[in-house]
């Protein structure tokens, strides 16, 4: 099985919740949604290889797709001065009455009735939020008439006489406007489409992101939070159904009807909606740890039963959140279906209608991802746009939890290690480069850092203060900043004094810093004691795109003996190379790093059985194939891949390298029964600046080979038991078909091996030594021969070096006249190649089998 058990799940929480659900059609759910994946997921499922389908990472998130398309104002803004106004003023209540029949001109009459007080002595400039295509008819200040100026998106309030006193208490202020409301180019604002009136509060593409400034007057930023109650009136069937508690419904004549909804829970503009149209709630009420929790799904009559469908497992979402987050705060979990979406309105989640259409699986991730908002982003806020992490990496994170809480350890496993290749593959082309998170440029704060990356840094601080010190200090952050904002300084210092734990070091590798960290074993060393082995292990930091290594980084060792048994334990590491000397019971046969996905690094891996002789596999997340060609009966076989997208070791390499890889290599490892025969695929991907191969074969493959070494400690050569199948020599793409795997590490390189072996050689041919050197007969059972007569008459002498398929040295001599008969006996079944060399180089050799 892929990862280990790290999170018991309580099961009385999941049976109660999933009993509670059959309010939500389970049954309808179970026999209409199987969600099948395709194409090769479904081979990896069927090959045990993963355990769920793969979410579609690139369009199923809060707010839609997240390649960002570009901000349409400026770049940087400067939150300062609307953030300051808080320090002057608040305010207390907002009191919207919008008058929406107009669908077809899409534009409204309104009356904003703000309360709000002075809070600083000497306040002199108060101006709202309001974009400039809605037009203000008259203001007014406690009942009177006031100056006002609307323009570049302010209204400006001509200050009272006497100035803005503390001492005079709460003030109304009453803004008539009407007009248009304004949308985002791209996604977010309020809108008229398909006989749906609603809003969103985030613009995807403006500057500042806040949109509650495009259909009422307002401070429109996270720091500011107030109540609001919405005062609707509209016609045509449609409705009001809005945040909070419905209080009132008043019939206008016809088909016009006036609903007014109230929120006394305070929230910032960007979390304040309204959804108008033909639609019909279903509500319920389960008993969760904390209490009841009301919940409601509000959708057109037709699509209510399927909606309820979709969200059959909602209530066990809400018990996975709680359990990791603390108690649901606000007064009902509820969605509404949109158009768009979706947006984590408090009450009334804004839901996309198109996902109706989806399956149960990829509506999870997406109703998951909102609620998690319940607590990341509208309990605690970040301070300010550039900290958007804190906000989605949270939330997309809360869709892990419950992939966990529903489905168990493995199914989060693969989830984590989906959206790190998400991340590792796509993150810094959709955005533009590698960024921080915190803070994060204006044009990326919602791009796939803020999101996808977010949530595997939350992941590794999960790793970094274990699960119980992470579910409770984060509860603790929470109840203590309920209502605030935070920015990666003040949740350092915050998660910090709540954990106990020194998070600096995890904020410096992770937030503060772009690209990725990757863990490499180079080497062990292991004695025998009376009660069981220590080891001390050689380990290397190799980083991408970024400069400081991470320090305090805890990583998990899994030691395999030789019958397959695991064990486990923690180290902590820091800086690029470090030797930490470990105490374990079993003999080690195979040692490594992060087995158990608890981390995200610049790598991926895979471990798995293969239990008998198999065609090519597709292996998931680590862009290899394997097959078994050769395995007894009754046999098994471990084995272990790692991808590490950072450079491998420079050297030393044999003297025909020009280039190798700066990019990324593989190390293969595993327990491999006697005899046993893998074969391999892996492709080089080129022909795009943005592919891992361009810096090698971007503009060439005539000199690509592949290359191997079988430890750390020894140079990188040609590996010996492969072919390359190219495209064409320019298209930077092909396939590496190995015949013969072996322990070690792999990677590409360019060279023209044939121009030093024909030097060697005098062949004016060009063929080589290689071409000479001969090992008869194979398949070999009792002996062996090995020849190579024009070695030693090129060099005077050579040596010869027998590995196995696992890259171990099984035999090693000088024969003087370039021939040696070998005996076989003792000699496991499997591939084994000869290799002659001088002191210089490694210049002819031959593969061949023993049965």
């Amino acid at each position: 099985m892929i990862g280990k058990v790290f999170f018991d799940r309580d099961v009385s929480k999941v049976l109660l919740s999933l009993g509670v659900a059959a309010v939500f059609n389970v049954q309808a759910a179970l026999s209409q949604e199987s969600s099948p994946p395709i194409g090769e997921v479904q081979e990896q499922i069927e090959a045990g290889l993963r355990t769920r389908p793969q979410r579609d990472l690139t369009t199923h998130h809060c707010h839609g797709s997240h390649q960002h398309a570009g901000v349409s104002e400026r770049m940087e803004y400067d939150m300062g001065p609307s953030i300051a106004r808080s320090d002057s003023f608040d305010v207390h209540h907002y009191h919207l009455k919008l008058d929406v029949t107009d669908y077809s001109g899409q534009s409204i009459q309104a009356e904003a009735q703000i309360r709000f007080s002075t809070s600083e002595d000497g306040a002199e400039n108060l101006w709202w939020d309001l974009i400039d295509d809605l037009q203000v008819d008259s203001v007014k200040l406690d009942g009177d008439s006031i100056g006002f100026f609307h323009a570049a998106n302010e209204l400006n309030i001509e200050m009272p006489e006497g100035g803005w006193d503390v001492g005079v208490g709460e003030r109304e202020l009453q803004v008539f406007y009407r007009g248009q409301p304004g949308t985002d180019p791209y996604w977010g604002g309020f809108y008229f489409a398909s006989d749906y009136i609603y809003n969103l509060g985030i613009g995807l593409t403006s500057m500042p992101p806040h949109h509650g400034k495009v259909w009422y007057p307002c401070f429109d930023q996270f720091i500011e939070r107030a109540s609001y109650t919405y005062e609707v009136t509209s016609a045509g069937g449609r409705s009001l159904h809005g945040q909070g508690a419905l209080i009132q419904t008043d019939s206008l004549g016809g088909d016009t009807i006036r609903r007014t909804f109230e929120l006394l829970h305070e929230i910032p503009t960007h979390l304040s909606a309204i959804a108008v149209a033909d639609y019909s709630d279903f509500d319920t009420t389960y008993t969760g740890v904390y209490g009841p929790n009301p919940a409601r799904l509000t959708a057109k009559p037709a699509q209510l039963a399927s909606m309820k469908t979709r969200f059959s497992d909602l209530p066990a979402a809400v018990d996975a959140l709680e359990h990791w987050w603390g108690p649901q705060a606000w007064p009902r979990v509820g969605y509404v279906i949109t158009t768009k979406g979706a947006m984590e309105h408090p009450t009334n989640i804004a839901y996309p209608l198109s996902m109706l259409s989806e399956s149960n699986f990829q509506n999870e991730g997406l109703y998951s991802h909102e609620l998690g908002h319940h607590w990341w982003g509208n309990q605690v806020a970040p301070r300010v746009h550039n900290h958007m992490w804190i906000k989605e990496g949270f939330a997309e994170y809360s869709s892990h939890l419950f992939e966990e809480w529903l489905h168990g350890p493995e199914a989060l496993v693969d989830m984590v290690k989906d959206n790190q290749l998400f991340v590792l593959e796509q993150a810094h082309i959709d955005d533009g480069g590698f960024f921080a998170l915190s803070p994060i440029p204006d044009d990326n704060i919602y791009g796939r850092h803020s999101y996808n990356k977010g949530a595997s840094v939350v992941h590794n601080l999960r790793n970094f203060l274990g699960d119980e010190v992470f579910q409770q200090a984060t509860q603790e952050v929470i109840a203590a900043h309920d209502g605030g904002t935070l920015d990666a300084e003040a949740l350092d210092e915050a998660l910090t004094a709540a954990s106990g734990v020194d998070c600096t070091p995890w904020f410096d590798a992770h937030i503060y810093q772009p690209g990725f960290s990757s863990w490499v074993i180079d080497s062990t060393s292991t004695f025998a004691g009376l009660t069981g082995y220590e080891t001390t292990l050689y380990i290397q930091q190799k980083l991408r795109a970024c400069e400081n290594h991470h320090e305090a980084e805890p990583l998990d060792v899994t030691i395999w003996n030789a019958s397959g048994e695991r064990e486990e334990l923690q180290i902590v590491a820091s800086g690029a190379f470090d030797e930490i000397t470990i105490l374990h019971q079993n003999a080690p046969e195979m040692i490594a790093l992060n087995a158990n996905g608890r981390l995200n690094q610049a790598r991926m891996d895979l471990t798995y059985v293969i239990d008998g002789t198999t065609s090519l596999f597709n292996l998931p997340w680590v862009a290899m194939r394997i097959g078994c060609d050769e395995m007894a009966e009754g046999d098994s076989a471990i084995m272990r891949v790692e991808h590490h997208w950072t450079a491998p070791d420079a050297g030393p390499t044999a003297d025909y390298f020009d280039e190798i890889s700066s990019t990324h290599f593989w190390v293969i490892d595993g327990l491999w029964p006697e005899g046993a025969v893998f074969d391999a695929r892996i492709n080089y991907v080129g022909n795009d600046t943005d592919d891992l191969d361009f810096d090698l074969y971007g503009m060439t493959e005539a000199l690509a080979f592949l290359a191997w070494r079988p430890s750390a400690a020894e140079p990188w050569v040609e590996f010996p038991d492969y072919t390359i199948q190219m495209g064409n020599e320019t298209n930077g793409t092909g396939i590496f078909k190995i015949s013969a795997l072996r322990k070690g590490q792999f990677c590409f390189a360019n060279g023209d091996v044939s121009v030093g072996l024909a030097e060697l050689n005098g062949d004016d041919n060009g063929d080589g030594l290689s071409a000479q050197a001969t090992v008869f007969p194979s398949p070999a059972s009792a002996f062996v021969n090995l020849s190579c007569p024009s070695c030693i008459s090129a060099l005077g002498a050579a040596t010869v070096q027998i590995h196995d398929a696992a890259g171990r040295l099984v035999w090693s001599g000088s024969p003087s006249d370039g021939e040696q008969r070998i005996n076989l006996t003792g000699w496991a079944s499997g591939m084994y190649t000869a290799v002659w060399s001088d002191a210089e180089r490694r210049f002819a050799q031959a593969s061949f089998a023993v049965r």
